[in-house]
């Protein structure tokens, strides 16, 4: 989760869009992990679930960031740079690259009704969501309490 903590300090538009699929990859990779650990320790469901979420975070990434990347380029193509800090104005000369961008901004951030926040919300709540317990099995001591057998 790093990946955001360098993109916060960038000034170059496509060094920061970098940064930043290094960290959805980190979450893609944390659904994976937690769909493996629930398949292990018998808990399918929640294999199924963390799995589900995971690759719809494949999915949902690859659609915007790679409209992020396509607007930097255009933007790249239409100014010469990369600095962030020399592109204001954009919206009145490029208005389609301006609106498209602030789409896949909004499904970068994760607001509501975008695939982002669904996709994040499963990967998280898979593995923070307490499993049923059953008489074989006694209620783990410490958290994730679906996946410490």
């Amino acid at each position: 989760m790093l990946g955001v903590a360098f993109a916060l300090g960038q000034h170059d538009l496509k060094r920061l869009l970098a940064y930043h699929s290094v960290e959805n990859i980190g979450i893609i990779l944390m659904g994976l992990g937690f769909a493996l650990i629930a398949a292990a320790n018998g808990h399918a469901a929640w294999g199924q679930l963390a799995l589900l979420g995971a690759l719809l975070h494949v999915w949902n990434h690859g659609l915007f960031k790679a409209l992020l990347f396509l607007g930097a380029g255009s933007v790249l193509h239409a100014t010469g740079t990369r600095q962030m800090s020399r592109l204001g104005g954009l919206w009145r000369a490029m208005p389609w690259t301006a609106g498209l961008f602030g789409l896949g901004a909004a499904a970068i951030a994760g607001l509501r009704h975008s695939m982002d926040l669904s996709a994040n919300g499963w990967c998280i709540s898979a593995s923070l969501t307490p499993c049923p317990r059953t008489a074989r099995r006694p209620s783990p001591p410490c958290w994730p309490p679906c996946f410490w057998g």
